[in-house]
């Protein structure tokens, strides 16, 4: 049921419709950053539309309707990565800046201006060179944070955490993003997106099972090694401790570029009195070992308790070459099932230690500041065992930072 009519050869038949398309195109330029190519684009389509109804020319007017189409087109791509470089400029001036201390730091923020007056005076040339921008803003600020570091060792690290976007996860993606499985940018990080809260972040009962990954690419690391530093722990299965029992090698790993090493099982954090105290009424899990029960974190909350009490350490020490532009860091779990595994994590740090290998290696630490200076075990009667015996056993423990705890144990 076609029908075909005639509508005219008046210029002003087509007047109304090129007015709502020159209002959309103003609307979108009124709102975003364009660059110098869609700024002319947009007033060389604009000209030619409103010439043809000045001169009341019908033909003029067809065919200015398809070139301000384009623009309109043309701007919907262009302006959100325009918008891209206005972000990532908002975040680096309002939430990682601050906090630096640099001797590079004026020079740094006199770059930025000339972002700012790039944006918005249209003065990027074309969308091939807004990504080259955001990325060398990125690098400029690496650098900017790196640049008295040149006598950092492994004695005296130098701190590059200012380096990670959002490194214990205080800017959070709107709470109505979607979450299961896809691809997201959310301040620096990209890959599968965790649960964030104030507690930590974390991947549990997530869809689909192909495994998870969480990322973020550093650009302008100068050569030399780094540690990367992580609170975070794996954990096979949920509400099956045998599961994790019989499975210890964790699944899970803490990686920067080609360097990667397993995360920490729940287990390594294990403690044989609960350390959340009663009035918290967080979820702490229990576990029987050898007849010991043992305590360890079972939700977001309790995760936070055990990582500000020193549990659950890793660190990764890695090594940036000679003209390598770029290092992606992360956490990445290969498999995953579905309503079972959980993976927590929080707090990122990075330090660089220098041209010279650290002695130290990557590593995922158990237990409250990941060694124990001492450990003795006695019976009631005050004699030194070598090893825990049927009954009860008054246990000492002694961290590697002076705090000395006494627990009874019993074993059946």
């Amino acid at each position: 049921n076609f029908t075909l009519f005639y509508h005219g050869n008046k210029a002003t038949d087509y007047a109304d419709g090129i007015y709502k398309l020159i209002e959309e195109l103003a609307e979108l330029m009124a709102e975003g950053y364009p660059t110098a190519k869609l700024a002319a684009t947009a007033e060389a389509a604009k000209k030619q539309a409103n010439d043809a109804i000045k001169g009341n020319d019908a033909e003029g007017c067809i065919a200015a309707i398809p070139v301000l189409q384009a623009a309109i087109a043309e701007a919907k791509v262009t302006l959100p990565l325009t918008q891209q470089l206005a972000d990532k400029y908002q975040y680096i001036t309002s939430e990682r800046l601050d906090g630096v201390k640099s001797s590079t730091k004026e020079a740094y923020n006199a770059y930025l201006s000339t972002i700012a007056v790039a944006l918005t005076g249209k003065a990027i040339a074309d969308d091939e060179a807004v990504q080259p921008l955001i990325d060398e803003m990125e690098s400029k600020f690496t650098e900017c944070v790196q640049a008295d570091a040149k006598d950092a060792t492994e004695a005296a690290p130098f701190d590059m955490t200012a380096a990670i976007a959002n490194p214990s996860y205080e800017c959070q993606y709107a709470a109505d993003d979607e979450v299961d499985g896809s691809e997201y940018n959310s301040f620096g990080w990209e890959g599968d997106k965790p649960n964030c809260n104030e507690y930590s972040a974390e991947f549990f009962n997530v869809t689909w099972t192909q495994g998870v990954e969480v990322r973020q690419t550093i650009k302008g690391l100068a050569p030399g090694y780094y540690k990367l530093h992580v609170l975070g722990y794996n954990r096979q299965g949920h509400g099956n401790e045998q599961a994790f029992i019989d499975e210890r090698a964790s699944s899970a790993e803490l990686f920067a570029g080609d360097y990667s090493t397993a995360l920490c099982d729940v287990l390594d954090g294990k403690t044989e009195e609960s350390i959340i105290p009663e009035e918290e009424g967080q979820n702490e899990s229990e576990v029987e070992l050898d007849g010991i029960t043992y305590y360890y974190p079972g939700n977001m909350p309790s995760s936070r308790i055990y990582f500000d009490e020193g549990y659950y350490k890793n660190m990764l020490v890695f090594k940036v070459e000679e003209g390598q532009k770029e290092t992606t860091i992360g956490i990445r779990k290969e498999t995953f099932t579905p309503e079972w595994d959980s993976l927590m994590f929080d707090d990122w740090k990075l330090e660089y230690v220098g041209a010279t290998a650290p002695t130290e290696q990557s590593t995922a630490v158990e237990g409250v500041f990941g060694q124990e200076a001492s450990k003795a075990v006695f019976n009631l009667q005050g004699v030194q065992t070598r090893t825990l015996q049927k009954g009860i056993n008054i246990v000492k423990k002694a961290d590697g930072n002076g705090r000395v705890k006494v627990s009874k144990v019993m074993v059946k």
